[in-house]
């Protein structure tokens, strides 16, 4: 009785272990129908990711680290966090330039219409901070000069439609000027 129950059992798990391997081919096989259907690449696609080197990878993240080491430096010696400078002109045309900060990492950007220029990273960074050192902005401060000397030092012209300008300080406040012409 014995051999009879361990020879049904041994054969049962047998049985058993084959369905589910048998199962698992036929997922893999519809698993590779459709990325063969959905992620079909090419032969310079596939030599490309081949050629990549992994290396590669790590640098520019280390690259982005030191980015994001000599921006957050720099910061912390000037009066403000964060800047945002958006003007808006007859034409249509937008210039924009900000310095953001997003939960921890720096954005810099310019987006210049009138001129056709869009940069980012270090490069907007610089150019942003080098200009508003320029300007003092304080809670004090003339809003009227103020929008005047960034208008001159970001090389704007003062016809625009819209104008809108936010500083924010390390303590957390911030500055918003705001003006529209008619």
């Amino acid at each position: 009785m014995k051999r009879r129950l361990i020879s049904f059992l041994i054969i049962s798990t047998v049985g058993i272990l084959a369905s589910c391997q048998a199962m698992e081919l036929d997922d893999e096989r519809s698993d590779s129908e459709q990325s063969d259907d959905y992620f079909e690449t090419t032969i310079e696609e596939r030599d490309h990711l081949e050629e990549e080197d992994p290396s590669d990878r790590s640098d520019a993240t280390e690259s982005r680290n030191d980015e994001q080491a000599y921006m957050n430096s720099e910061l912390m010696d000037r009066y403000f966090t964060e800047v945002v400078i958006e003007v808006e002109y007859e034409d249509s045309k937008e210039y924009e330039a900000e310095i953001k900060q997003d939960n921890g990492e720096i954005k810099a950007e310019i987006d210049d219409e009138l001129n056709g220029e869009k940069i980012k990273g270090v490069e907007a960074f610089d150019y942003i901070v080098e200009r508003m050192e320029q300007v003092e902005v304080t809670p004090i401060s003339d809003m009227g000069e103020v929008t005047e000397e960034i208008l001159s030092l970001f090389d704007l012209p003062k016809t625009y439609k819209e104008l809108e300008i936010e500083v924010k300080f390390h303590n957390g406040s911030k500055i918003e000027i705001e003006d529209k012409m008619k």
